[in-house]
């Protein structure tokens, strides 16, 4: 991400983060539950989020972990994410400044990395993935939770883009449902989602 890129963002979010803090959808919801019952915390574990935003990730991972980290490009969200930590009396989290796509950890280093609600603001998602995959330990988990239903894959090359359509097109019904895949009588392909959670473990 451009630094200009990155001070739109830090913009943005710093004038919000007071909204984020007040949020139902970013307090809690199925797909957090998701997250931490896929991550699979346990009381030796490290945990980062990336992205914390006012840190309610980490603050439900907190309680089942040894410490974590939560880590934000925008200085407003660490504060708030600071001041929730302290209200709810949470001594084992750390927050920090920190870019999602060139994260300021030593490789292998956590147990779980959980990112929620923002890879869709990622400007180069898989430079984001490519860190959260470096700095997790081997046999470590990557969890991904988001709301955003995608963009048109414009530039996807055609090979990929077939791939993916024959995949969305042979999908069992129940998966059809999940991701509301639907075609239309012109050939057109749709498909969304209201909440998706992705694990990765890493080999």
């Amino acid at each position: 991400m451009s630094d200009n890129a990155k001070q739109a963002v830090q913009a943005q979010f710093g004038r919000r983060a007071s909204w984020y803090v007040v949020s139902s959808v970013h307090q809690q919801s199925e797909g957090l539950d998701a997250l931490v019952r896929l991550a699979a915390p346990l009381p030796e574990h490290r945990a980062l989020d990336i992205a914390t935003g006012t840190g309610f990730t980490a603050l439900a991972l907190a309680p089942r972990c040894r410490t974590v980290i939560g880590v934000d490009l925008t200085l407003g969200m660490v504060r708030e994410a600071r001041r929730l930590a302290e209200q709810r009396r949470v001594s084992n989290l750390s927050l920090c400044l920190g870019d999602a796509e060139a994260l300021p950890f030593q490789s292998n280093t956590f147990d779980i990395v959980a990112c929620r609600h923002a890879a869709h603001h990622f400007a180069d998602l898989a430079r984001g993935l490519q860190e959260m995959t470096r700095v997790v330990k081997v046999g470590g988990r990557v969890v991904l939770e988001d709301t955003c239903a995608p963009e048109p894959p414009a530039g996807v090359p055609q090979p990929e883009a077939d791939a993916l359509r024959t995949s969305f097109l042979g999908a069992s019904p129940e998966a059809r449902a999940a991701f509301r895949i639907r075609l239309e009588d012109d050939g057109t392909l749709h498909f969304a989602w209201d909440e998706i959670v992705i694990l990765g473990i890493k080999r």
